[in-house]
């Protein structure tokens, strides 16, 4: 066989050579692995891929979704979600990891987050599409099921936020056990867009003959978290797998305001200004919105957590110098490391320091 010693861990980690991932179909798949290597042979080597790229293409058109995940496992299936161009059989690798329990809508939003950061990549790199990897999309479902599962009730806000005063500011514990955090989501857009107007939210607050509306509230991730204060929402923290899988970014640091409408006289209502997040006033929100994310990293075995400069991501209707306030300084503020690509890293280990 050509290029007997091609390294296939920059497509599928768990095979060192093509050879062996054909080997392992033998008997399973419905073409005898020695056709395969047969056909992979006959690909021209101008081709414009790399020979790993080639076989892994090839592989995953000869194999069943079923036959691709019972010889392969979770994370080559997940590889091929996340570069097949057939929608049809995207659907059905999706399907055949929905029975293994993965939940359809996360996988379907983790493509979409780990195309798009695969695409950033190359875009700083000045190189062509790189490939997704199988690990940060199987990262992302596993941020998205921590968001909706457990990780958030297991998240002690009280003391985090007591850990969060502003300067010259003391909180009480009463204080601080007012505050909590909630899971959020966003509503089930196009399957090109990752963010939307958040579902299951706060739909309305009566106070004082008025109503403070949040469901114009918009994620600029498929999940997230909110922090609340007496029951409202104060900030959100939009967040999604990055780092090919190695820490949790927050995409999305922003404070929340309510649309205050009052009933009018013929019968309608009319809009009287925002219900504004006192919550905030006397706590350093951003820091705990940083210090939540670590936690959901933390408790995903990843190392790290980021925030991403605001004019890469969804925020790019922002000006520059709101982005800046919103997300470099505070950034900066709170000792994260700038990275090449321009977005701000800090290692778990240093979350305890500040």
């Amino acid at each position: 066989m050509a290029a007997a010693n091609v390294e296939w861990t920059d497509v599928w980690h768990n095979f060192s050579t093509y050879e062996k991932a054909i080997a392992s179909t033998d008997g399973l798949a419905d073409v005898p692995a020695a056709e395969l290597a047969a056909r992979l042979d006959g690909f021209p080597p101008d081709s414009g891929y790399s020979r790993p790229v080639e076989a892994a293409a090839m592989l995953l058109g000869c194999l069943s979704a079923r036959q691709l995940l019972t010889i392969f496992g979770e994370e080559v299936t997940a590889w091929t979600i996340g570069n097949d161009p057939n929608t049809r059989r995207v659907e059905g690798l999706t399907s055949a990891l929905e029975d293994e329990g993965y939940n359809e809508w996360f996988l379907r939003k983790s493509r979409i987050v780990a195309r798009e950061n695969a695409h950033r990549q190359t875009q700083h790199a000045g190189e062509s599409d790189k490939k997704v990897s199988g690990r940060a999309v199987l990262a992302q479902n596993t941020v998205m099921e921590a968001v909706w599962g457990s990780v958030l009730t297991d998240i002690d806000v009280p003391e985090i936020v007591r850990q969060s005063p502003k300067d010259d500011i003391q909180l009480s514990g009463k204080r601080c056990q007012e505050y909590a955090v909630v899971p959020v989501q966003a509503d089930d857009g196009p399957d090109f867009m990752m963010n939307g107007r958040i579902l299951e939210w706060v739909d309305s607050v009566t106070a004082k003959n008025s109503i403070a509306d949040y469901t114009g509230t918009y994620l600029d991730t498929p999940t997230g978290f909110a922090l609340t204060y007496r029951g409202l929402p104060q900030a959100i923290g939009g967040i999604v797998a990055a780092g090919n899988g190695q820490e949790v970014q927050l995409r999305q640091m922003q404070r929340i305001q309510g649309q205050v409408w009052r009933p009018s006289g013929n019968g309608g209502r009319e809009s009287v200004g925002h219900k504004q997040p006192r919550g905030l006033m006397p706590i350093d929100w951003q820091k705990v919105l940083v210090l939540m994310a670590g936690g959901i990293a933390r408790s995903c075995g990843m190392k790290a957590v980021a925030i991403r400069e605001a004019v890469h991501g969804y925020n790019c209707y922002i000006t520059k110098e709101q982005s800046k306030r919103g997300y470099t300084v505070p950034a900066q503020r709170l000792g994260f490391t700038r990275g090449e690509e321009g977005d701000w890293h800090m290692p778990l280990a240093h979350l305890i320091s500040f």
